[in-house]
């Protein structure tokens, strides 16, 4: 199947954005890791997977049904954890302190309609901002602790959120591309 990368995501204002960068360059040292780039960071409601050009209208169609009524809502980032855990991490992410059951009512109401269309979802989602990934697989216990020291006790001012946004994403030497194919506005 042709198609584009997409998924469903909210936006990080660009402030929180900042803040979460400049922690990242403190953590330089940080053997091991590549750090999302500040343009990419995100919230991620539902990885859809490859879909074909020509269903893309229908999807962003379908999610913007699916969001009517919908008011805008505040979040606020905070805490460190990682996947598949902290003892042996691949990717370590900032979850929410506030807004985490939002976030999974979104993911619960177009995991269905993803499904409906045929696109295969994960049952299970925590709610999280990607922070860093693993390049090898392995992580060093020092790495895990400077990351620990720079954003364990981490909690960003609350900020709204007032679009959900379907995104096309392509994969490039200097990393991923998320590209906007539609902007849903919170009523």
């Amino acid at each position: 199947m042709s198609g584009m990368r997409t998924f469903i995501a909210v936006e990080i204002p660009a402030r929180q954005r900042k803040v979460l960068s400049r922690l990242a360059l403190a953590c330089s040292g940080a053997k091991g890791l590549s750090f999302v780039e500040e343009q990419g960071l995100h919230l991620t409601l539902n990885f859809v997977g490859n879909v074909d050009d020509r269903e893309v209208p229908d999807l962003c169609g379908r999610v913007s049904k699916a969001t009517r009524g919908r008011d805008p809502f505040e979040l606020q980032l905070g805490g460190l954890g990682a996947f598949p855990d902290m003892s042996r991490p691949r990717a370590f992410w900032i979850g929410l302190v506030a807004g985490s059951q939002i976030l999974r009512d979104l993911n619960a109401k177009y995991r269905d309609i993803l499904e409906e269309m045929g696109f295969l979802q994960e049952k299970k989602y925590v709610p999280h901002l990607t922070l860093a990934r693993s390049r090898q697989g392995h992580v060093l216990p020092e790495s895990v602790e400077t990351l620990q020291k720079a954003y364990g006790s981490l909690q960003l001012e609350p900020f709204a959120i007032d679009r959900v946004i379907v995104y096309m994403s392509t994969l490039e030497h200097s990393g991923p591309t998320h590209v906007p194919l539609s902007t849903i506005r919170l009523e």
